[in-house]
């Protein structure tokens, strides 16, 4: 085998006129560059781009193609290799013209390739994308070779999240039918290519649902030998799918919201169980039948763990929760166990500003009108960390001022929520002086909230004060 010290002498000879040297040179040089990194940046470093970009594109010499670019391939994912120099020795025509002219591995291997140089820089998929590489790679996707096709699919992944623009480039050219036909055989590589094209593309979510992504998103997800990644990438196409109201890719993921409660209870940890509550919660936003479905499919069991998982997993069940309440209203009282309201009111006193108001609202949604759990709340001992919210420092500087005053505002609502039903309560709100704070915050609150509905709200915690205040001087 060669050593390190052979690469310049090896680089020389791919610069040979003699087939067989070339060849020789191309696969003792491969064996080198597989073996780390260093090996790679050193290869690169004796100039070996230039002639393995010629072996490429040339015509002449068929056998050392693949090689040559398997070569290329991993000077450029491991060596680092910048777009620069790929650029600098003219290689993106001689890679984009064997994506359609080579044979499958060649075709899977210079798409590779260009996946690692996408993964670069906006500039460098769009250089890509320029060099017409898309039609090619959405061809590639058709070959019968599947690791070829992982390879586009890749390639088209990484170049979609660069941009908005280069992402309706791959739409166009007719990737989504294709990506979705390929989601049971290359599970995770289909799904986060389809993922990424689906951020901020209202018409390219619809597409995807239409191509009947829903059903086979729904049995990689069910299925036993489904892999970390594709569970993963199956659960990113699905949220992505839930981010326009009124959807149809909406509604489609709604016919599978009993599996995406499933993976409430299998899937604990990391991202996957952060995309599975963000999916259900904006399902369940003013949404009853979709609410009541999830109630049906098991919500309520895993809901205390979720609550009690790791920022920002927990911020999202209690917003899930909150809109789950809003939506049921006759439910609160099932829905408000006293396993749920101790991890809110747990919630609301964590150092996570962004779950402290998420539990704060869903506090407020089960106890408005609901008796049962506004005791419970108070029996969790809910009172201290919402009067403690309210009057926090004022030079807290986690979130926007809006942010920070939305949460004062909620603690407002949500303890005038609290007191309503209990004159002792509402005596303890006076006592603690938090009348006066109440009254400070909701104005400034209301001018800064982004919800309108929470205007009424504030309105009737106003004047619930007003009628404490007259209360107490008789």
């Amino acid at each position: 085998m060669a050593a390190t010290s052979d690469i310049p002498a090896l680089v020389r000879s791919l610069n040979s006129g003699s087939r067989v040297a070339q060849l020789q040179a191309v696969n003792q040089l491969g064996e080198l560059a597989a073996g780390s990194a260093a090996q790679c940046a050193a290869i690169a470093a004796a100039g070996a781009v230039p002639p393995l970009v010629q072996l490429i594109g040339g015509s002449s010499n068929t056998a050392v193609q693949t090689p040559a670019a398997q070569l290329l391939q991993l000077v450029v994912e491991k060596g680092r290799l910048s777009r620069d120099a790929i650029m600098a020795a003219g290689g993106m025509a001689p890679l984009v013209a064997l994506l359609e002219q080579g044979r499958p591995l060649a075709r899977g291997t210079a798409a590779c390739a260009l996946s690692w140089l996408a993964r670069q820089d906006e500039q460098c998929s769009s250089d890509i994308v320029a060099a017409g590489a898309v039609g090619p790679l959405v061809q590639l996707l058709q070959c019968n070779n599947t690791v070829a096709q992982a390879q586009a699919a890749s390639a088209l992944q990484h170049i979609a999240a660069c941009s908005e623009q280069l992402s309706r480039a791959i739409w166009e050219a007719g990737a989504v039918p294709l990506l979705v036909r390929l989601i049971p055989t290359l599970e995770d590589k289909a799904v986060f290519a389809l993922g990424a094209m689906a951020i901020d593309r209202d018409e390219v979510r619809e597409a995807i649902a239409a191509a009947g992504a829903v059903a086979l998103l729904e049995q990689l997800l069910l299925s036993e030998s489904c892999s970390a990644a594709a569970t993963e990438g199956a659960l990113l196409v699905l949220e992505r799918l839930t981010e326009t109201k009124g959807s149809a890719a909406r509604t489609a993921v709604a016919s599978v919201t009993g599996t995406l409660v499933k993976c409430l209870t299998t899937q604990q940890v990391g991202s996957t169980l952060e995309l599975a509550l963000l999916a259900l919660g904006r399902l369940a936003a003013n949404s009853p039948e979709n609410s009541s479905a999830m109630l049906a499919a098991g919500l309520l069991p895993s809901l205390p763990q979720c609550l009690r998982s790791s920022p920002p997993s927990d911020g999202y069940a209690a917003w899930l929760l909150g809109n789950v309440a809003d939506s049921l209203p006759a439910e609160r009282p099932a829905i408000g166990t006293q396993s749920i309201v101790s991890s809110l009111v747990a919630l609301i006193g964590c150092s996570d500003k962004a779950a402290v108001g998420c539990a704060t609202w869903a506090l407020h949604s089960l106890a408005l009108d609901c008796p049962p759990d506004q005791r419970a709340a108070l029996l969790a001992g809910a009172f201290d960390p919402l009067l403690r919210l309210l009057q926090g420092s004022t030079d807290d500087e986690s979130g926007s001022s809006s942010e920070r005053a939305a949460r004062k505002g909620a603690a407002a609502v949500t303890l005038c929520t609290l007191a309503r039903g209990s004159v002792r309560q509402m005596r303890a709100v006076r006592a603690a002086g938090a009348a006066a704070a109440i009254k400070e915050v909701l104005p400034t609150w209301q001018e800064e909230a982004d919800t309108a509905c929470v205007v009424p709200i504030a309105h009737a915690a106003l004047e619930l004060l007003e009628t404490c205040t007259s209360d107490s001087s008789r």
